[in-house]
């Protein structure tokens, strides 16, 4: 979890639960920047003295993390096996070399209170960090821009030669629902083109025009092109 400024924690994520393994090995995690810097991290524990049990993680201020193994209750009471405080930087030495972090166990409470350090011990198997671009990234970086726009030509939509239809093309030369996205002619124009060649059928299949998107998008990736695609459906309101 997240330490507020009300020193709250607030929970960043949780493993799955590994059922009598005294040594489980869980499934990767992923933590996005907002969280932990967008690591990767695959967690396993060692010499565990339960074997029930699952991980927590939190973090605090300048991204420490805080590690919790707990062993699990169906009553939702679950008991925890100890815990482990490291910093981002800590967890990639620990993976460097692969030592692990040892597990401690508060005991006591107020001035009293201290930390039993206990045996077992958790290790990252794994750890790889990735960068996530944005869509002005990708045009910052020369891509070019392809996109794709899919119109609702369903019978749902009304008899375009109706003025209730949401395809009636107004003789005054107001655009109808589908037609209010101005500065794209060449859409308006193939729009008004079909309108008037096809006829509107049902049902609404949005697997088909998905597909060849995703197709014309595949190719480009394969022949190295530079572009990014954005596909656009339109369809009338439910």
């Amino acid at each position: 979890m997240v330490q507020t400024f009300w020193d709250h924690l607030i929970l960043c994520c949780k493993t799955e639960v590994i059922k009598n393994d005294l040594s489980p090995q869980w499934k990767p995690v992923f933590l996005n920047i907002q969280q932990v810097g967008g690591k990767y991290v695959e967690l396993r524990d060692l010499d565990t003295v339960e074997a029930l049990s699952f991980f927590r993680f939190y973090y605090i201020r300048d991204n420490p993390l805080i590690l919790e193994c707990y062993n699990f209750n169906t009553n939702g009471k679950h008991d925890l096996i100890g815990k482990v405080q490291k910093s981002l930087a800590e967890l990639v030495k620990l993976h460097a070399s692969g030592q692990g972090g040892t597990l401690f166990l508060p005991t006591g409470g107020g001035r009293n209170s201290h930390n039993k350090v206990l045996k077992s011990r958790v290790y990252l198997d794994k750890f790889s960090e990735s960068v996530q671009y944005s869509f002005l990234d990708y045009l910052s970086a020369g891509f070019e821009l392809n996109f794709m726009v899919a119109i609702d030509f369903t019978a749902s939509n009304g008899n375009p030669r109706l003025p209730d239809s949401l395809h009636y093309i107004d003789p005054s030369g107001r655009p109808n629902t589908y037609q209010k996205v101005e500065g794209i002619q060449g859409i308006m124009m193939a729009y008004t083109s079909a309108l008037l060649n096809v006829s509107l059928a049902g049902p609404t299949l949005f697997g088909p025009v998905i597909s060849n998107a995703a197709l014309i998008a595949s190719q480009s990736v394969a022949t190295g092109a530079r572009k990014y695609f954005v596909l656009l459906i339109s369809q009338m309101e439910w």
